[in-house]
């Protein structure tokens, strides 16, 4: 028999039981849950599913609340950059994290995988993206898809010339036109068998071959090969403009991050059956508009054995998640409240990450 058990809570009251129980097999041992700041709750769970021991840590956070911001924070505050959860929060000045996107492992510099927007800034754009996770002003605060985006440099004068922008704060490869901001850092550090722009208030102001200063009101364009020929059509003092456009209806995103797997979509389990049991990031919306970030341990006998993907998203569907996706997982699967990891990450230590996903109390 389907049981529907419906308790009425404050919010003040820390985080909610469980709603809408299913057949999936999940059965509570123990759960601890405090009250973070005005609008963030802090919930872990000990319990078994499927069998094995599980830990799971949530955040529980009101969108609504004055003066709560979740940020998408980078590393060092620049592309290409790592650091832990715990350094990226607390150099934010934030009182809670998770880690965010996926990134290259064993190359310099580690990147990103799938698109950076920052507060409405794009700082990095990789269309590998598998699932968008976008943050907003406005209900319904956060949303999920697949999001393109696409750049065209273009030139401001009689001409109207545009090239095809190939990269944004990664590194020039062979016959390439790539755009450098501050979300790379200072320097491009680019070789010198290219050549550079540098261009403030939107206007050339030099012109170089490699390792270029980027200004802090502006940006370098930085080609190689087929695409010097973009030398030939300016001239200093000259106008241009960055033109990105992105997939319709995600044009007023403020945070954006890639996933890699969508759990539970429009209140359906989406994923199929299978797989291994890892340690495990997600987000997710409920359906009173609460945000969920979670993170379950695994890969730790006796402790926490991780849950697959299908298991996670019928927790979240009992969490009353109606749209959920997965962030990067495995050794990288990180929380950090107040100054300290609550959660047990699976390689012994936290791991070194490209961004978080961080809240702020402004």
């Amino acid at each position: 028999m389907r049981v529907r058990i419906l308790i009425l809570l404050l919010f003040q009251i820390p985080f909610i039981l469980f709603i809408n129980a299913s057949s999936y097999p999940y059965r509570v041992i123990n759960r601890w849950d405090s009250k973070i700041s005005e609008g963030v709750c802090y919930s872990h769970i000990k319990a078994i599913a499927e069998g094995r021991i599980v830990q799971i840590y949530i955040l529980k956070i009101f969108p609504q609340v004055v003066g709560l911001k979740i940020s998408l924070e980078l590393a060092e505050r620049r592309i290409g950059a790592v650091a832990d959860v715990g350094e990226i929060t607390l150099s934010t000045g934030g009182i809670a994290g998770i880690n965010g996107s996926f990134f290259t492992k064993g190359r310099f510099p580690t990147l990103p995988i799938g698109h950076v927007i920052k507060d409405g800034r794009l700082a990095y754009f990789d269309n590998k993206c598998k699932v968008a996770c976008g943050f907003f002003d406005d209900p319904p605060y956060i949303d999920f898809g697949k999001v393109e985006i696409k750049g065209k440099l273009v030139m401001e004068n009689s001409s109207k010339r545009k090239y095809p922008i190939l990269g944004l704060n990664r590194p020039r490869k062979k016959d390439e036109l790539v755009i450098y901001t501050r979300d790379w850092g200072y320097l491009t550090n680019t070789n010198y068998w290219g050549k550079e722009i540098i261009v403030e208030g939107n206007n050339v102001k030099a012109m170089t071959l490699g390792g270029s200063y980027i200004p802090n009101s502006g940006f370098v364009i930085s080609t190689h090969g087929k695409y010097n020929i973009v030398f030939e059509h300016l001239q200093y003092y000259q106008t241009v403009n960055l033109e990105f456009y992105i997939t319709n209806g995600w044009e007023k995103v403020r945070q954006l991050l890639c996933g890699g797997k969508m759990l539970v979509k429009e209140d359906k389990v989406v994923v199929g059956r299978g797989g291994k049991r890892e340690p495990l990031t997600s987000v997710g919306i409920t359906r009173e508009g609460y945000i969920l970030f979670v993170v379950v341990d695994g890969r730790q006998k006796n402790y926490s054995y991780g849950l697959t993907c299908y298991g996670l998203a019928n927790i979240m569907k009992r969490f009353g998640v109606v749209n959920a996706a997965t962030l990067d997982g495995g050794g990288s699967s990180t929380m950090f409240i107040l100054n300290k990891i609550v959660n047990r990450p699976s390689d012994g230590k936290p791991r070194k990450v490209v961004n978080a996903l961080v809240i702020k109390q402004l």
